[in-house]
């Protein structure tokens, strides 16, 4: 369990490898400074709206807790839950703010059977015990997502070294797509089947009515095979810390919208954007990306308007 505590005071005591390969739910206050244009952590206004205010509360992950911290944000931790990766972190290394950052990348097995047992309880005491502040007054959802942690099991993969299973059906998926042009017929397959196996980590989490075509009728998303809380957690929150980082880089380029991993802006040459050497999410994904493909390219523009945008 994670204590009440400051930011800085839990970043002194694990370091922000410790928090980066985890997976840590925090419950926290916070307030940014004026000069950040972008902040990063969500709150829930209903059920279904998020906004990313400049001061309030909220539940966030370790990944947007530690972007936080780097921009500078006022932190006070009510309580969390920390679970670290399996993995070699017996002499954690911190990532270097001033120096050229030499970054993990993270095998995502989290050691969760002897871990989960303890934690579990734990993480839905520090929730409400209704969805209240979630729209959701019979607190369906809440009972929802404690029973499928009870069932989570550890994925029995050896590592000795190498790469997990995981790691390999990634790698293969974004190989084969590599192989056909962009736009292709089996490109677009290949990125279909990229996300549609993430997607199913979070299938049903959310406990949504959505349109069932076997039933002609409209009924409660059933989770699948592959669902795992943690896993599509800590993969959103990587994703999103990692475009709030870039968003919030220092320069006189705006951002006019922002989806889930892409934005409108004004900036040009996108397509040759590198992270800095300070930059721990973006150097993250450029080192991961660069592993799996050959290529470690951050963003690619889609489209250019030349005469303005239009709604």
């Amino acid at each position: 369990m994670v204590q009440p505590q400051s930011g800085m005071e839990l970043i002194s005591s694990l370091g922000e490898t410790r928090l980066l390969l985890s997976y840590t739910a925090l419950k926290i206050k916070f307030e940014f400074p004026s000069t950040v244009q972008y902040p990063n952590l969500p709150v829930r206004l209903d059920f279904t709206s998020i906004i990313f205010p400049s001061m309030g509360e909220t539940f966030c992950t370790g990944l947007e807790f530690l972007l936080a911290m780097r921009l500078n944000c006022k932190i006070k931790i009510l309580g969390g839950v920390y679970i670290p990766f399996q993995g070699k972190l017996d002499k954690p290394k911190k990532v270097s703010r001033s120096h050229k950052s030499s970054v993990v990348i993270p095998v995502i097995e989290p050691r969760l059977m002897d871990l989960m047992t303890h934690y579990k309880n734990n993480l839905f005491s520090l929730m409400p015990k209704t969805d209240r502040d979630l729209g959701n007054t019979d607190g369906e959802n809440y009972h929802f997502l404690k029973n499928q942690l009870s069932k989570q099991s550890t994925v029995t993969t050896k590592d000795n070294g190498k790469e997990t299973e995981f790691y390999s059906v990634v790698q293969e998926v974004l190989t084969e797509r590599l192989k056909y042009p962009k736009g292709s017929y089996m490109n677009l397959l290949y990125k279909f089947i990229a996300n549609a196996g993430i997607g199913q980590m979070a299938r049903g989490l959310n406990q949504k009515q959505r349109y069932d075509s076997h039933t002609n009728s409209t009924r409660t998303q059933s989770p699948g095979a592959l669902i795992s809380p943690l896993y599509a957690g800590w993969i959103t929150s990587f994703i999103r810390s990692t475009l709030s980082e870039i968003m919030n880089k220092n320069d006189s380029s705006l951002i006019l919208s922002c989806t889930t991993d892409g934005f409108i802006s004004n900036k040009m040459d996108l397509d040759r954007y590198n992270p800095a050497n300070n930059d721990l999410f973006s150097s993250l994904y450029y080192k991961t990306r660069a592993k799996l493909t050959g290529s470690g390219a951050l963003l690619e523009t889609k489209y250019i308007e030349p005469k303005g945008v239009i709604s």
